[in-house]
């Protein structure tokens, strides 16, 4: 019972950080296609 909760929190922790991972990297690909147009 308590292995499992365990796991259940470490799961929605690396949920979070792949999530936030993943808006990181979002916004680097908008920042740089914001900046390839701008250079043109």
């Amino acid at each position: 019972m308590i292995y499992n909760y365990l796991s259940k929190a470490r799961l929605n922790i690396i949920e979070k950080r792949l999530n936030f991972m993943i808006e990181e990297a979002r916004g680097l690909k908008n920042h740089l296609t914001f900046i390839s147009k701008f250079m043109k």
